[in-house]
């Protein structure tokens, strides 16, 4: 776990005293399964069967045996509650658990299973592909043969899971938005015993829209490509089929088109929808705001194997944040961008999914366009411009004082701008105030773990700490130790990388032990990355 790279922790770090998160209460009832009976047509076979108030799954042979109920379908957002009982089968291999927003089969839906042991995965099946999207282990489990009940809280794109009424974690994935069926699952050779089988909707709780959504939001600009508003067309650029194209075949050209109704926008939230119909490797493609000219704007684009760049052009190109993001779907496929832009504050997202934030008064206003990098051919749709609201959230995530946690009394806020008088950050050639921070610079190889003096033995509470990479590569992981002693041999971490992942364990002796790790869809992109955004010959277009 090497740290390869230059930390900047900006603001501030905060301690706080909190209780743990509670569970989202439960509304409506949308299915009450008790397995009395099987008036909801259950299979029932050699393998399944109703028996001791519940419902059995015998996976005597190989693979993973699932079993569903058509109706009622079209379950999309909703709190689910299972029991469960392992009744044979080792503690370690046989996984077993629910399945919902099942499509055709399960071989289109998402998982969530434990073992004996205390672990457990939530996932996706895709055309029966299994996808680990989050595992870990929590002695909230009952292990063994032990009697445990599966939470799962489904929100549009947004997942909590919980067992035995203790929350594990929350998740992010797009691929299934559509509604689908429930049932069981479990994985060969074991016999679990399902009761209690509970769907309720999300009573009480809002799904937090968009800004551009916000009934407040006055529309400013909307564009369909059903005909032409103004947009240039030539042998590079085409409105076909409701869409407005942008077609590239030179080596070193880029593409940049833009609409001049739009020119003086400044503060808004933007949306586009842009589809790779064919294109290279390299290719980038996106949106433009708060352009002047060919030569000076700000833009976010994205590449299908998931880079994202977010910055200005000034002459020359400025990269402010970088780097990759599973939230980016692959060639032929649709990418919703958005942009808000609020004075010297832009927030960038893709599919729902914050990519970049930053700060910048270059521009103050501006046309809107899109553009395109390298050989290739895509088609942007449904542009729509919004009005900042007068209230309400941000386009996505919040970031306020204690994350999801309630605040308590603070323990600890240091700004990171500087060493107050008891001196507690080292400085010298591998830490250093800089860029509004404190910068640590990892060795050639290994780690450097770097602790607040007036921290030490400090056990409960909430940290909170700003951090963005300067320099490293995609797997250069960086974050927060807590619990650290003196000698900063024994602690606990939560480290991210460039890459989306995440990284959850303790070093004890100089070892260091991951207990949880994955992607997660809700982190930003830093500064760091394998690929460069290149400086090309622009065409103009008006």
């Amino acid at each position: 776990m090497g740290w390869r790279t230059w930390l900047s922790l900006m603001l501030g770090l905060l301690a706080v005293t909190a209780g743990p998160a509670q569970q989202a209460e439960r509304g409506e009832m949308l299915l009450e399964e008790r397995f009395e009976n099987n008036s909801r047509s259950w299979r029932v076979d050699d393998y399944s069967r109703f028996e001791d108030g519940g419902y059995l799954i015998d996976a005597r042979n190989q693979g993973g045996y699932y079993r569903w109920i058509e109706e009622p379908a079209g379950l999309r957002d909703f709190v689910l509650r299972v029991e469960l009982q392992k009744r044979r089968g080792n503690n370690e291999q046989p996984l077993y658990g629910v399945i919902f927003r099942i499509q055709d089969s399960w071989r289109n839906c998402y998982f969530f299973v434990i073992n004996g042991a205390g672990s457990y995965l939530f996932g996706r099946f895709q055309q029966g592909s299994a996808t680990v999207l989050k595992q870990g282990t929590t002695p909230a489990l009952r292990t063994a043969d032990g009697r445990n009940t599966l939470i799962v809280r489904a929100n549009d794109t947004l997942f909590g899971l919980a067992v035995n009424d203790t929350p594990l974690a929350n998740v992010v994935d797009e691929t299934f938005p559509n509604g689908g069926r429930v049932g069981l699952c479990v994985e060969a050779p074991a016999l679990v015993w399902f009761d209690n089988l509970q769907l309720t909707d999300l009573a009480g709780t809002e799904s937090g829209p968009e800004e551009a959504n916000a009934p407040d939001a006055a529309e400013l600009y909307r564009d369909d490509f059903a005909v032409n508003s103004g947009w240039a067309v030539d042998e590079f650029r085409r409105l076909k089929d409701g869409a407005y194209h942008l077609s590239n075949q030179g080596q070193s050209t880029s593409y940049l088109s833009w609409l001049p109704k739009t020119a003086g926008l400044s503060d808004f939230v933007a949306t586009i929808d842009v589809r790779a119909v064919e294109v290279s490797a390299k290719a980038l493609f996106g949106l433009v705001w708060r352009l002047r000219d060919d030569q000076h704007f700000y833009f976010l684009l994205i590449g299908v194997d998931g880079r994202f760049y977010a910055g200005l052009v000034n002459g020359e190109i400025k990269v402010l944040r970088k780097g990759r993001q599973v939230a980016i779907r692959p060639l032929g496929e649709v990418n919703t961008l958005t942009v808000r832009a609020a004075g010297s504050e832009f927030t960038c997202a893709v599919n729902g999914t914050e990519v970049a934030a930053f700060s910048d008064r270059t521009y103050a206003e501006g046309s809107l366009g899109v553009y395109l990098e390298q050989p290739g051919h895509v088609a942007f749709d449904d542009l729509r411009v919004t009005a900042l609201p007068q209230t309400g959230p941000p386009v996505v995530g919040g970031g306020a004082v204690g994350g999801p946690w309630p605040a308590g009394q603070a323990v600890l806020h240091d700004s990171l701008a500087s060493n107050n008088l008891t001196c507690v950050w080292p400085t010298d050639a591998e830490h250093a105030f800089d860029q509004g921070g404190y910068c640590v610079k990892a060795p050639a190889a290994g780690s450097r773990t770097v602790i607040h003096q007036r921290t030490i033995n400090r056990r409960d509470g909430v940290y909170q700490v700003n951090v963005r990479p300067v320099q490293g590569n995609l797997t250069s992981s960086y974050g927060l130790v807590v619990r650290a002693s003196a000698a900063v041999d024994e602690f606990h971490y939560l480290l991210l990388n460039a890459s989306g992942r995440y990284f959850v364990g303790r070093c004890h002796g100089n070892r260091f032990e991951n207990l949880d790790s994955g992607p997660i869809g809700l982190l930003r992109g830093g500064d760091v990355g394998d690929d460069r955004l290149e400086s090309r010959r622009q065409r103009r277009i008006r």
